[in-house]
């Protein structure tokens, strides 16, 4: 902030009016007359937060905004300078939305996304007016960091279209229909499949698709599918194509189903087998072919019967290969994984004598290698001792073995009948009798290698190895290699499929969990907004009866226990609040001897019967300002953290006293300043630390224990330095630990001593009128009760309707609007606001039992009002209302 309301160096030294220096000079006198604490709070908001005049200079920042800066290499020493001059990169649409807040008086939640040099910043940024005199004189400007989320939300982006470009790159069609068979999703490969395009089969059938007789029967066969909701596989049919063609495709699918197990429809796929069926087609045909020309024969060369029984048993054995073929390949459309289809394949031969290998191709197409072979293992070790090479280690080069050259580039089925020939090629030299000897250990003599073809592109060889084989044999094991490279292809790509399914499931969980979470923190903090009414009656009522029968009445003691009780439970609604993450920070005038003392009891639960509690509070220790909850944490974290350093038990030492700091003092501390501080060390019996894990101690998610996430001192570290202060540790190996807390000194006496001299009838009423507006019946009855009897005239009502009605009909005539926050109909703020409009002299005073998101606690502060936390007693609520009535400043 520019000081003696100098600011004629704001716009280029031009001299300003004088209306804008009055109106700048207010909102500098309104920051310098704004408390130090509430200066503090702004400071140690968890949000970015900077203010700016109606010139858009920076009057004040937070710290973590200063952070923010220093991280992305901004200025800091800002304030006074023009918002757009130290933030050039602030678009034309953030300076009419600051426009917009001056002109409207209306808050403004916009998002805003910024690019730095090596990082991106996604914020959620409120623009709040500050409004004095029914004038907007500046904008405090709030940035919440998003950018973990939007980037959550971008993974999961591209998780899903990882997987549309999965589906849109399989060779299947996938499909998606409804319970009554209609598509509802149709991946493009149906553009290949039939010439349809995805849209245009959305709403279809599958039976419209098909020969009014195909149709018919297939609709019957889904029907009772679908009415067992069972899964099926391999179910041919025939289709028209948009040509008018038939297609013969194999459909699998399996049922989607709800939660309760009801049928949402079918998810599957759809393969081309027209190929596979004029294959079978073909082969039948040379099959009867093949009978047809052996009758012939036997009717023509009756007398050459060694010729016919050559012939049969040339028939016999091409029987025998197509059976072995057809059984792999159905045995392949089961099979899940590129390994269960050669290992299918392989068994299937070896009943017939044959043997396989499969070879597959490089990235480059320069070379083959072994992916599977059918071999009896122990020839294959033997194999390998001999050669000194495993077979995965067997690299062809394609291009130097001609046999294989031609399989792979010309895309050409080979028949050898010397295999000892071609492997000799690929071991020439000293290697070459070992080769041989190979070829005979194996006893492979003829071989038919055909190409593995996947969108004309050869991915490997099949190699189909017996002494039967002859060339005649090429066509049937080509057609096999077809669909075995289709087989293999599939498998693969369902396998890519699962992976990315896993992918999108996990990517799903994360964000089920985080809302899970979300909502926890919900329930907690509305269970604890209720939990607070009920508090604040039993206090209440407590405190009434305890002034109405006096000290000196039996049942005093008792009734101190219960308010006792009740001010337990609060603590404990505290904790609950602590544990959704939706607690703000109440910082408080505070005894730190009173909050160790108090929490005792929750610590030997917490350490165990073989740790040690002892205590050395200094009774004379001065009074700091904090937060009794979050201090509770960090004294919990301490002492866990002990407990852990103890695992044989021990002694563990809490200890209090004052401590006054000079600049030497302070020398090699990290984070000490001269002053007068509240010292509260924790101490141990147990394994200490060395030099290593002391330089580590407070850093996030490090830690020594096993199963520990190491967050606990971190954010005890954090706490302490949220209220100001600053912790450091000494501590050796065997020789314990000790934690020291310097929390600065907020008053040189006890917070008893400092409100004793305020007296009852200092907080008695004179008759001002309140209007109280309260849902919770009990609690509005007790409120209403008490003040009556402390000299006020009290009105009620239950909703903003009601309130309205009432202040109409008495005249506008009210000294106070008492009302809380959240509302049945409109909120609190809102219903202030509304009459404010119609009596600008009225006071306010808000209540809740809400966490600070909900209640807007910083919009509360913002705009000066008085403040009341539920559960409160009634010398707390006659406090509160008396300083709204009378307008004095807010308290700490």
């Amino acid at each position: 902030m520019m000081q003696n309301g100098d600011t004629s160096e704001l716009k280029g030294g031009s001299e300003q009016s004088l209306p804008q220096t009055n109106e700048r000079n207010r909102v500098d006198e309104m920051l310098q007359e704004l408390p130090l604490p509430y200066r503090t709070i702004f400071d140690s908001m968890d949000v970015g937060a900077f203010i700016v005049d109606t010139d858009f200079r920076l009057v004040l920042i937070n710290a973590v905004l200063r952070q923010w800066n220093e991280k992305f290499g901004i200025e800091t020493d800002v304030i006074g300078r023009g918002l757009f001059e130290i933030f050039p990169f602030l678009s034309d649409r953030v300076r009419d939305d600051y426009h917009r807040v001056f002109e409207t008086g209306k808050t403004l939640t916009t998002e805003e996304s910024l690019e730095f040099e090596n990082s991106e910043l996604h914020c959620e940024v409120r623009k709040i007016p500050i409004i004095e005199e029914k004038r907007v004189t500046g904008v405090v400007t709030l940035l919440r960091d998003i950018t973990e989320y939007r980037l959550a939300e971008d993974a999961l982006r591209k998780s899903k279209e990882r997987f549309r470009a999965l589906t849109e790159s399989t060779s299947d069609w996938i499909w998606e229909v409804d319970v009554n068979a209609v598509y509802t999703y149709a991946s493009p490969k149906v553009r290949d499949l039939l010439g349809y395009e995805p849209e245009e089969i959305i709403g279809k059938t599958p039976f419209d698709l098909m020969p009014p007789e195909e149709a018919e029967r297939i609709r019957a066969e889904f029907e009772a599918i679908a009415k067992e909701r069972r899964p099926f596989e391999r179910l041919e049919n025939q289709n028209v194509h948009e040509t008018g063609r038939l297609v013969w495709l194999e459909t699998s699918g399996e049922p989607i189903l709800d939660q309760r197990g009801e049928l949402l429809g079918y998810r599957g796929i759809d393969r081309d087998i027209t190929e596979r069926k004029l294959m079978e087609e073909t082969l039948e045909r040379a099959h009867q072919g093949l009978e047809r020309r052996v009758e012939e024969r036997t009717a023509e060369l009756t007398a050459a019967n060694i010729q016919l029984q050559q012939e049969i048993a040339e028939r016999k054995r091409t029987e025998q290969l197509l059976q072995t073929l057809n059984a792999a390949a159905l045995g392949m459309e089961r099979a899940g994984t590129p390994e269960q289809i050669f290992s299918i394949v392989g068994e299937e031969f070896k009943k017939v004598g044959f043997t396989c290998i499969v070879w597959v191709t490089d990235e480059s197409q320069s070379r083959l290698s072994i992916e599977y072979q059918s071999h009896d293992s122990g020839l294959v070790e033997a194999v390998e001792e001999l050669m000194g090479i495993t077979a995965r280690e067997l690299s062809v080069p394609i291009d130097t073995v001609e046999f294989y050259r031609r399989i792979v580039r010309e895309k050409e089925t080979v028949f050898c009948d010397n295999v000892e020939d071609i492997t000799t090629q690929i071991f020439p030299g000293p290697k070459r009798e070992s080769a041989r000897e190979m070829v005979g250990m194996l006893n492979i003599p003829k071989s038919i290698d055909a190409p593995l073809i996947v969108d004309n592109k050869v991915i490997g060889t099949l190699a189909v190895q017996s002494e039967h084989l002859s060339e005649d044999d090429i066509p049937t094991v080509t057609a096999f290699a077809h669909q075995l490279a289709g087989a293999w292809r599939k498998a693969k790509l369902v396998q890519e499929l699962k992976r990315g399914l896993n992918e999108l499931r996990l990517t799903q969980d994360q964000l089920l969990q985080a809302q899970k979470m979300e909502a926890i923190g919900t329930l907690a903090g509305g269970v604890a907004h209720d939990f607070n009414n009920l508090l604040s009656v039993i206090q209440g009522y407590c405190d009434l009866a305890m002034m109405k029968i006096g000290s000196a009445n039996p049942l005093n003691g008792e009734l101190e226990q219960i308010r006792a009780t009740a001010e337990h439970a609060a603590k404990l609604t505290r904790q609950l609040l602590l544990f959704s993450r939706k607690q703000p920070m109440e910082a408080t005038p505070l005894r730190i001897n009173r909050t160790v003392e108090e929490f005792l009891k929750m610590l030997e639960r917490s350490l165990g019967e073989d740790i040690a509690i002892r205590t050395d509070l200094d009774p004379a220790v001065w009074t700091v300002r904090a937060d009794a909850g979050k201090i509770e944490q960090v004294i919990m974290n301490l002492a866990v953290n002990a407990r852990d350093a103890m695992p044989g038990g021990g002694t563990f030492t809490i200890k209090t006293e004052n401590v006054v700091l000079g600049e030497a003092d302070c020398a090699g501390i990290p984070g000490a300043r001269p002053g007068r501080f509240v010292c509260m060390s924790v101490e141990d019996e147990g394994v200490g630390m060395d030099e290593d894990v002391l330089q580590r101690i407070f850093e996030p998610f490090y830690s020594t224990k096993e199963r520990g996430i190491g967050l606990g001192l971190s954010v005890a570290y954090g706490v302490v330095e949220q209220h100001g202060g600053w912790m450091n540790v000494h501590s050796e190996p065997g020789q314990g630990t000790t934690f020291r807390v310097y929390l600065p000194a907020f008053s040189l006496k006890p917070v008893e001593e400092a409100r004793e001299a305020e007296s009852r009838e200092s907080l008695e009423g004179r008759g001002e009128r309140i209007l109280l507006v309260e849902d919770e019946e009990r609690l509005c009855d007790l409120a209403a009760k008490a003040l009556r009897r402390n000299g006020y005239v009290v009105f009620t009502a239950r909703n903003a309707k009601e309130t309205l009605d009432i202040f109409e009909e008495e005249g506008r005539d009210f000294h106070l609007i008492f009302t809380d926050i959240i509302l049945p109909d409109i909120t609190g703020l809102q219903l202030v606001d509304q009459l404010l409009g119609r009596n600008p002299e009225l006071r306010v005073l808000l209540s809740s039992g809400y966490a600070e998101r909900k209640v807007q606690r910083s919009v509360v502060r913002a705009r000066g009002f008085r403040f009341l936390q539920k559960p409160y007693g009634l010398l707390e609520l006659f406090r509160a209302v008396r300083g709204a009535v009378e307008g004095t400043s807010i308290s700490p």
